[in-house]
């Protein structure tokens, strides 16, 4: 990988946080939604390429920083929905 485009390990990042925040608020809309980003991920870390993306950006997809975003986004999400019902709660 001599250069990187985009910011799509961000948006997954913000898909994922996204996802556990409005758990709480519409949970079948954020269950259908996680279901789908996390099979996306899997399809993707199983060696298949989405269609065109390359050509349309122009630079190399790293896969793997949509897997590391959307972790990465979720696992930041749940530590600050346990930070603020800790807080609330006092």
């Amino acid at each position: 990988m001599v250069w990187y485009v985009g910011l799509s390990g961000v948006l997954h990042g913000l898909l994922g946080a996204g996802v556990v925040y409005s758990f709480r608020n519409q949970p079948v809309f954020s269950i259908g939604l996680g279901i789908l980003v996390i099979a996306k991920v899997i399809w993707e870390q199983l060696g298949n390429k989405s269609i065109g993306t390359e050509a349309l950006i122009g630079g190399n997809v790293l896969f793997d920083a949509h897997l590391y975003g959307l972790i990465g986004g979720s696992a930041a999400a749940i530590l600050c929905v346990i930070i603020c019902r800790k807080q609330y709660a006092r």
